[in-house]
């Protein structure tokens, strides 16, 4: 989950760079499945955990995963503006 996670960020590094460019949207969309590949990922592994080891894993990840998203969130929302 942490290559997935350092690969989303880096997708979504690579779209930044590229906005106002033609090949953002390309870059957008890699970014885009490469954040649902982490997010994936994720929540495949907390449903395969017990409660305490599923906290133990969303206190040590869980901020980073929601940080990628939210960036990505971000990035997608200004695009509506």
């Amino acid at each position: 989950i942490t290559d997935l996670a350092m690969t989303a960020k880096d997708e979504m590094e690579f779209a930044e760079e590229s906005r106002n460019s033609v090949y953002y949207n390309e870059e957008k969309k890699a970014a885009h499945e490469a954040v649902d590949e982490m997010t994936s990922a994720y929540n495949s592994l907390l449903g395969r955990l017990g409660e305490k080891d599923r906290a133990s894993v969303e206190m040590s990840i869980g901020m980073k995963i929601k940080e990628i998203q939210t960036t990505y969130d971000i990035m997608t929302q200004n695009d509506l503006e």
